[in-house]
């Protein structure tokens, strides 16, 4: 398995290489040279693209995670759950370019869709855990998807 520092390099040249040629011009082969690494030495990290992928995700909530700050505690869940996205903008501001061809590939590909979305919930909750407003089960799983983080309103029957 390569170093922490390597992984690094890898995320970064995938980002870059997305950036330059877009998701369908991205190879493995490109990503590793670019790394500086064999593709054997890929292979030992990432199972291909999209695990390379989830890394740069799980890498972007690790650093939100990291900088909750405890005085947002007080605020209502809206303002805590604001605070995070706009966290999470700015760490993924330098990437830009690469999430944007990303999410426009995204929409010429359904099974590329389909994985992004996997990705982007389980994003979702832990952003929703930095806000304090994660809950379990089914208003839990709506709130990842989009809904208010105070859920929706109960129904009842009429």
């Amino acid at each position: 398995m390569t170093s922490t520092d390597q992984r690094q390099k890898i995320v970064e040249a995938f980002l870059q290489r997305l950036a330059d040629g877009g998701w369908e011009a991205l190879t493995l082969a490109d990503v590793a040279a670019d790394a500086g690494l064999s593709p054997a030495e890929l292979r030992a990290d990432y199972d291909g693209r999209l695990a390379i992928l989830a890394e740069f995700m799980r890498r972007t909530d690790m650093a939100v995670l990291e900088a909750i700050d405890p005085e947002m505690a007080a605020e209502p869940a809206r303002e805590r759950l604001f605070d995070v996205l706009m966290r999470r903008l700015d760490v993924i501001a330098p990437h830009k370019t690469a999430v944007k061809k990303l999410l426009l590939a995204a929409r010429r590909d359904p099974a590329l869709a389909l994985a992004l979305n996997g990705l982007a919930v389980t994003s979702m909750r832990w952003m929703m855990v930095a806000a304090a407003t994660d809950r379990p089960g089914l208003p839990g799983s709506c709130g990842r998807r989009a809904l208010p983080p105070s859920g929706p309103a109960p129904w009842k029957p009429g």
